[in-house]
């Protein structure tokens, strides 16, 4: 989600991405399972399509060990199989 913050109207993506789960003086965050991340990767699709070339990136970074394919979220590479063949579309002089 942080990869799809800054587009458009807000700094941040529609929503709030995390909620707080700290307790007792400490603060701890974690990811809303009802983010809209479908929403926010159609917007970044029609609105600034290099972000998912980062997050294409990131995705093969993560994939290559088994504690990086840990922090890929249950459900998601299903999703990113939808968006990521738009990667090759991508024009090369917009993503320096």
């Amino acid at each position: 989600m942080f990869l799809l913050a800054g587009m458009g109207e807000g700094a941040e993506p529609v929503g709030a991405p995390l909620m707080s789960a700290g307790g007792g003086g400490t603060a701890a965050y974690s990811f809303r399972d009802d983010f809209p991340l479908l929403e926010e990767m159609t917007r970044a699709l029609s609105v600034d399509p290099k972000r998912l070339l980062e997050i294409r990136r990131l995705v093969s970074d993560l994939s290559v060990t088994k504690e990086g394919m840990a922090v890929i979220p249950e459900g998601f590479p299903a999703l990113w199989s939808v968006f990521e063949p738009f990667c090759e579309e991508v024009p090369r002089e917009s993503c320096d």
